[in-house]
């Protein structure tokens, strides 16, 4: 299976709550690749938990699930992981994330056109740079969800793995067709790629309430379809959520 997300959206909490539900040799690729790199076999695409890159070719017929967490969740542990750790460590990104505040992130000015020349195999596409990851972080976010709607893939929200864990996991194997777990479970502990909290609702601890409006209007539409935002009508758009 390829498990797909934006960055920070709870990737691997996933993957190991699939690992441990249905079999710890349950083969996992993950990916950050936007629907259209993955279903053309364009993406980055790595093996499981480790670093190591494969080849999307090699897997065809692969079953794609997406998670998807909160926008303003996932660009608040953005924008600390690009200031601290993983791939800001490539050359240039943690640089050019030091001395801007949260609201100067949102609103994109990250001085970042270009893929680090220190590094170009850090992770950050230039495709990814040119459609905005860094000039335009919620536009982007938009562009990469709205992504796999259109390609009808099946998602999971982050916020549902993380509260409802056993039904959350039902639903998955109902999705795809699997015999359902004896004990569906989630991790005990926080896991990822250098995890941070996990928290749903950390975005209070580092957006402003205009920082916030920002998000909220930018992205309003495809948060209220995902029940980040109530809805405005007495008609909720169909998803693909499972």
């Amino acid at each position: 299976m390829i498990v797909a997300s934006h960055r920070r959206s709870g990737t691997h909490l996933l993957m190991e709550s699939l690992r441990r539900s249905f079999s710890n040799n349950f083969h996992l690729l993950k990916t950050h690749g936007l629907a259209g790199e993955v279903l053309s076999q364009q993406a980055r695409l790595e093996a499981g938990f480790s670093k190591s890159i494969e080849l999307l070719d090699s897997y065809d017929n692969q079953p794609v699930l997406y998670i998807v967490r909160d926008p303003r969740d996932a660009l608040t542990s953005n924008f600390h992981w690009w200031r601290t750790s993983g791939e800001s460590n490539c050359g240039g990104i943690s640089a050019s994330f030091r001395h801007i505040t949260p609201s100067q992130w949102i609103n994109g000015d990250v001085g970042l056109e270009r893929v680090p020349s220190e590094n170009p195999g850090c992770g950050v596409s230039q495709a990814h740079i040119d459609l905005g990851i860094f000039s335009d972080p919620v536009g982007f976010w938009v562009k990469h969800v709205s992504s796999y709607l259109s390609a009808q893939v099946p998602m999971v929200r982050f916020e549902d793995l993380a509260q409802q864990p056993a039904k959350t996991i039902r639903r998955i194997a109902t999705q795809f067709g699997w015999k359902q777990p004896w004990w569906p479970r989630k991790p005990l502990r926080l896991v990822g790629h250098e995890p941070r909290k996990g928290v749903i609702g950390d975005h209070r601890t580092l957006f402003e309430a205009h920082t916030l409006a920002i998000i909220e209007e930018r992205a309003g539409s495809l948060m209220q379809r995902l029940e980040y935002l109530p809805s405005t009508t007495n008609q909720v758009p169909e998803t693909t959520l499972v």
